[in-house]
């Protein structure tokens, strides 16, 4: 088989498309969030409950003191203090309404990457998490 230029171009356009693609997903995990509230809660009688991650920046880029760690929770956003337990841990004391013994929710954090001099605004989340009350 006969290599012409127009297979080397193409292998070229190919191999660029290819590394640009891998460049734009890199800040796709440029912070871990680690659910660290159990599956299952002990019935409260105050009927509220902490739920905790642990936000970890994982990318040099991260502008320092950045990152605003949230947990949505029937579609509503609630920002999420920074926790005693150590650092990158955050937590939210929720309420659960009377009647209601399982929690849908997941964590939220919105960040600044720098990169090449351009500061940019980006999110990361976690999928749907639940914990019931027993």
């Amino acid at each position: 088989m006969q290599n012409n230029p127009l297979s080397h171009a193409r292998r070229i356009c190919l191999w660029l498309v290819a590394l640009l693609g891998l460049s734009l997903l890199t800040g796709c995990d440029e912070v871990k969030i680690t659910n660290l509230t159990p599956g299952s809660l002990p019935e409260n009688p105050s009927q509220i409950y902490t739920l905790t991650a642990r936000f970890s920046p994982k990318a040099s880029g991260i502008v320092a003191g950045s990152l605003r760690p949230s947990v949505v929770i029937d579609g509503k956003i609630h920002p999420m203090k920074a926790s005693p337990l150590g650092q990158d841990i955050y937590e939210f004391d929720y309420q659960i309404p009377a009647g209601r013994t399982e929690l849908a929710y997941y964590y939220l954090v919105n960040f600044k990457v720098e990169y090449s001099g351009t500061v940019s605004e980006r999110e990361a989340y976690i999928g749907l998490q639940n914990a019931r009350i027993v």
